[in-house]
């Protein structure tokens, strides 16, 4: 009997969704930041809504009071760590390297304890046909995971990125319960390392282009520039200006590294999309449940598209925001610049127009933001997915498992560990 598949769908209507975002946006000015906990809230759940799995929506239960209490109670018991820190550095006047290194250090291990038990959180308020995700394993474990793996990363300049990626995506996996069902994940870093050795090169060339020429700048001196000298004639045959010896080779060092770094650095960027399209398709497609396997079929055009549909829409944002400018100047100055100039108002009337056009650029720009290139990506990766063998979906059985609490979230939040604009699990 063939296996049937099931898919993963997303509304394409995102009908509300414009309400959310301007309301969110507004209330969190109003409210200097505070109702940015709901208005992630409101977003979660509008996403976890409309994406069907298998035909059946999920559901996200989460609150913006637990958000906003958990974040209370990370800076309680951050302010501590924060002070002793301080207070490290002031101790260690003479060994500023050392202070910051280990505050970095402490900091770089909360911040990844923190996302963990964010992850937990948003896991414990998901449910799928009444079901709960649910998530085990240390929050202490995964920060000392992701240490060892970002040492191993800086130790091989590099290269160790996809594997370190891959160990943190299986912790994460094999830690994710669905009801009493554990889930299982094979990701292997070799399975994206040629993608990410082609993003490598663009970065390690330039680097050591830019040693290489320190090398060549420290070792400039009269041994060197005779050992690179001219023949006298044709020394003699060269403008003044051309350099010959020790500073020849530095400038054209130079001239190289300048070259490779204004087409690196936007290349790397083009292709950045491209490494997480494969790595998210091999991640994803290493997920098993049981007999339940993910199939991803994600390419980098998928992630492509709503990048570049968000830089269009961006750039049509601006093309009307000039015209409205100019527009309510040039009506402006018709109809009320002689009232308004001789009340001595003008300079008030032209900052409340900046001030109104400004503002309706900034709710604009987060709508564009969400809508194009948030909803673009989710539903890239969703509709990329199916499931094989969604028949066995029927054997999981729901947990006796509550919710987990929203200090993870807090936490990541008061470190800017993206724990609160994460939408997805």
């Amino acid at each position: 009997m063939p296996e049937r598949g099931g898919e993963i769908a997303f509304d394409r209507s995102l009908a509300g969704l414009t309400g959310i975002v301007v309301k969110g946006f507004l209330l969190t000015l109003v409210t200097f930041g505070i109702y940015r906990f709901w208005y992630a809230t409101n977003l979660r759940r509008f996403f976890w809504s409309r994406t069907l799995v298998d035909g059946s929506p999920a559901a996200y239960t989460g609150h913006g009071r637990d958000l906003f209490l958990g974040f209370l109670v990370a800076i309680v018991l951050l302010a501590p760590i924060s002070t002793g820190l301080s207070a490290l550095s002031l101790l260690l006047p003479d060994s500023p390297l050392v202070a910051s290194g280990l505050g970095f250090g402490v900091l770089f291990l909360l911040g990844q304890f923190a996302l963990y038990r964010g992850r937990r959180y948003r896991a414990t308020r998901t449910l799928w046909r009444g079901i709960r995700l649910g998530q085990d394993g240390s929050g202490l474990a995964y920060a000392a995971l992701a240490t060892a793996g970002w040492l191993l990363v800086l130790a091989t300049l590099g290269l160790a990125f996809p594997f370190m990626r891959a160990a943190l995506e299986r912790y994460r996996i094999r830690h994710t319960l669905v009801g009493t069902s554990r889930m299982e994940s094979d990701a292997r870093g070799l399975a994206v390392l040629r993608s990410w050795l082609l993003l490598w090169a663009l970065v390690a060339v330039p680097v050591v282009l830019l040693l290489a020429l320190g090398l060549a700048e420290d070792g400039c001196g009269p041994t060197l520039d005779a050992a690179l000298a001219l023949p006298k004639e044709r020394a003699e045959a060269l403008p003044d200006w051309v350099p010959t010896g020790c500073d020849s080779v530095v400038q054209v060092l130079a001239a190289v590294f300048v070259v490779l770094l204004v087409v690196a650095a936007p290349t790397v960027l083009v292709l950045y999309p491209y490494y997480r399209a494969r790595e998210t398709r091999a991640f994803l497609s290493a997920i098993r449940l049981g007999e339940v396997r993910l199939v991803s079929h994600l390419t980098a055009w998928d992630l492509y598209r709503p990048y570049l549909a968000y830089i269009v829409q961006c750039l049509k944002l601006g093309v009307i925001i000039t015209l409205v400018a100019a527009v309510l100047a040039v009506l402006a100055t018709l109809f009320f610049g002689q009232a308004v100039s001789q009340n001595g108002e003008g300079p008030i009337f032209g900052m409340a127009i900046v001030v109104a056009i400004y503002a309706w650029y900034l709710a604009a720009s987060v709508v564009l933001y969400v809508r194009v290139l948030k909803a673009g990506l989710w539903r890239a990766v969703a509709e990329t997915t199916r499931i094989s063998d969604a028949a066995a979906l029927g054997a999981i059985v729901a947990a006796a498992r509550g919710a987990s609490s929203s200090l993870g979230e807090g936490m990541a939040d008061a470190l800017d560990g993206h724990g609160i604009i994460d939408i997805g699990l």
